[in-house]
C-alpha cells in the first residue's frame, strides 16, 4: 500500500535541507527505490517542511536507513521533527492519469 510521509514539526533550514540532498546524492541515496514523489516546501517562517509518497513501508524504511545518519551528522535530526505516514488512499496526477488506490 502507497503512503506518505510528512515531518510536521520540521524547523530544518534551507541550508540543511541543501546539505541533506547534495550528501544522499552523493552517497549514492538521491533516487531511492519506491520513493514515487518528494515535495519540500517553505514555511512562513522558513523552515522546510518535507512530504513524500512512497510504494511501501519497506522501502521508506530502507531509506531511512540512509536519511538518519545524514541528518545526525549534520546535526539537523532534531530540526526535522518526527515523521508521520499516513496510508494514501488516492492520488490524482496532472497529466500522468488518475490512480485509485483503494483501502
Amino acid at each position: 500500500m502507497a503512503i506518505l510521509l510528512h515531518f510536521p514539526d520540521s524547523r530544518m533550514k534551507k541550508e540543511d535541507y541543501a546539505t541533506v540532498v547534495r550528501l544522499l546524492e552523493e552517497r549514492g541515496h538521491g533516487s531511492p527505490d519506491g520513493r514515487e514523489h518528494h515535495v519540500a516546501v517553505t514555511q512562513p517562517d522558513g523552515a522546510i517542511q518535507v512530504f513524500d509518497i512512497w510504494d511501501t513501508e519497506e522501502n521508506l524504511n530502507k531509506f531511512m536507513g540512509n536519511l538518519m545518519p545524514i541528518l545526525e551528522e549534520i546535526g539537523a535530526s532534531e530540526d526535522s521533527g518526527e515523521p508521520v505516514i499516513y496510508p494514501i488512499h488516492n492520488t490524482i496526477a496532472v497529466g500522468a492519469g488518475f490512480h485509485i488506490r483503494p483501502k
